[in-house]
């Protein structure tokens, strides 16, 4: 069974303001403030990133929001959703943060050339309905239940294919399986 997506306005979603990630936020400036806290760095590469690729095809978890109607709480998704936020309208961002402003603004250009108004998500009519597949994505294989991540040598064999690389390591990998035949 896969889950259904559907696409939803950006502006229609929200930050969730009880964020693993983080203390409790008292409401969607501050979650954004305490992301920008939280994450720096990433959030630029992740805008580097999202302005030169697109937002990728993982969907954003999402539940109605128990007041406003038409208006989702971002369940999973919040650092993307972040980022475009504040790709869309950086004035979002707080002056206590102009190093980090000054770091987006090239991206934040880039962006209205190419600006995303909506992202595919999965609607869950509650967010215990959601948390098997959270817990899965952020808390490690879980015994080959969440991500299995791959191995030094995994990595070198999958940028061989994909980009050509072909180390030294796994050369020599390579050349011994091939001796023992």
């Amino acid at each position: 069974m896969s889950l259904p997506t559907k696409p939803i306005r950006i502006t229609n979603l929200v930050l969730n303001t009880e964020n693993p990630r983080f203390e409790m936020a008292t409401n969607q400036r501050d979650a954004i403030q305490i992301m920008i806290e939280d994450q720096g760095e990433k959030l630029i590469r992740l805008a580097k990133d999202i302005t030169e690729f697109g937002l990728g095809p993982e969907p954003i978890y999402i539940t109605p929001h128990h007041k406003e109607k038409k208006q989702f709480v971002v369940l999973e998704g919040n650092r993307r959703i972040t980022t475009l936020k504040i790709l869309e309208n950086p004035d979002l961002i707080d002056t206590k943060h102009s190093s980090f402003a000054k770091k987006l603004k090239p991206y934040n250009v880039l962006f209205k050339k190419n600006t995303v108004d909506e992202v595919q998500c999965v609607v869950f009519a509650n967010s215990e309905l959601a948390n098997k597949w959270i817990e899965l994505k952020h808390t490690g294989e879980n015994d080959g239940l969440g991500t299995v991540s791959w191995d030094s040598t995994q990595r070198a064999r999958f940028n061989k294919l994909v980009k050509g690389q072909n180390p030294i390591a796994l050369q020599a990998i390579e050349f011994l399986n091939k001796s023992k035949h």
